[in-house]
């Protein structure tokens, strides 16, 4: 088990361990508001040309969502990668 499998908080009761949340997950769950130089990225998406009635594919920015969420996965990625002494402080 990798240590971002490995339980934040366990809990063992007869002689059971509840492992409730994963390190990444508590990370992610408690990252910092996303920093403006995190970059939106271009995602593709399907568009419908009225004019010809074809479906075209365009590049349109993520949206705010999906943007907050990979943040929080690359900041608890970030995180675990500190921990195992990959970090570049």
């Amino acid at each position: 088990m990798s240590n971002a499998e490995n339980p934040a908080f366990p809990a063992i009761e007869n002689w059971r361990v509840d492992s409730g949340l994963t390190k990444r997950e508590y990370f992610a769950a408690h990252a910092p508001e996303v920093p403006h130089y995190f970059e939106r990225r271009m995602v593709p998406k399907f568009v419908v040309n009225i004019d010809d009635k074809l479906m075209q594919k365009k590049l349109v920015p993520e949206s705010d969502e999906a943007r907050m969420m990979r943040w929080r996965v690359f900041y608890a990625d970030a995180m675990l990668a500190a921990l195992r002494g990959e970090g570049g402080a």
